[in-house]
């Protein structure tokens, strides 16, 4: 594929059998219990608990660094990369965390490092590289407006660069565009189908579609 495909895990069988057929790997979170056979990525957690606690509204702090320290011991060696742990929509506590935890996890993996609205590229820059590399999140708009700057970065240092909440055939597309290596999406999840449209999208994404495509994901 152009791009790899990441999907959170799920409890329908025939969900990951079909994940498993077409090549996508799973996101394995803070109190998963397995990576359900498939090659995985470990995720920090926050996004997840802010949806649940919150009804996918607000900020509260909430993430438990107990369950996610528990995550990298027991999946962390196995892992293709691991996200480091951000706060929700605030940069600047966000790379305060991130210098916290990022050698515990090169213990274990790769640490990818959240950059979301308020993260300017000289905040990151110094330690970026093979060892390091980047996730980006925040914002719909921010995130397709910045992408392709995150893309000659990620070129620039020589770092691995994944795409979160990508939920379109067109939206694959401008993160190949951009350089990226891989990218997750919750779209399938919901309906099987998808499985085969975003997969055959992450193989031959459209050369027709622009950065400046804003179709909503």
């Amino acid at each position: 594929m152009s791009i790899q495909p990441y999907v959170s895990r799920t409890g329908c069988l025939d969900i990951t059998e079909r994940l498993w057929v077409h090549g996508w790997r799973v996101l394995v979170a803070p109190g998963d219990h397995n990576c359900q056979g498939l090659g995985y990525a470990l995720e920090n957690g926050m996004v997840r608990q802010t949806r649940e606690r919150n009804g996918g509204v607000g900020h509260r702090e909430d993430w438990n660094p107990v369950r996610y320290q528990a995550l990298l011991d027991r999946f962390g060696a196995g892992a293709d990369w691991a996200v480091v742990p951000d706060v929700v929509c605030d940069g600047h506590r966000t790379l305060t965390r991130t210098m916290a935890w990022i050698e515990a996890i090169r213990a274990h993996t790769v640490p990818l490092v959240c950059v979301a609205d308020g993260i300017e590229p000289g905040d990151v820059w110094p330690i970026l590289g093979p060892q390091c590399g980047i996730f980006v999140a925040g914002s719909t708009s921010w995130k397709w407006t910045t992408l392709p700057e995150w893309g000659r970065i990620a070129r620039a240092r020589g770092c691995y660069l994944h795409v979160g909440r990508v939920n379109s055939a067109k939206r694959i597309a401008l993160c190949v565009e951009a350089g990226a290596d891989s990218f997750d999406g919750r779209c399938v999840l919901f309906d099987r189908d998808r499985i085969t449209e975003q997969t055959e999208a992450a193989r031959n994404p459209s050369t027709q579609t622009t950065i400046y495509d804003m179709e909503t994901s």
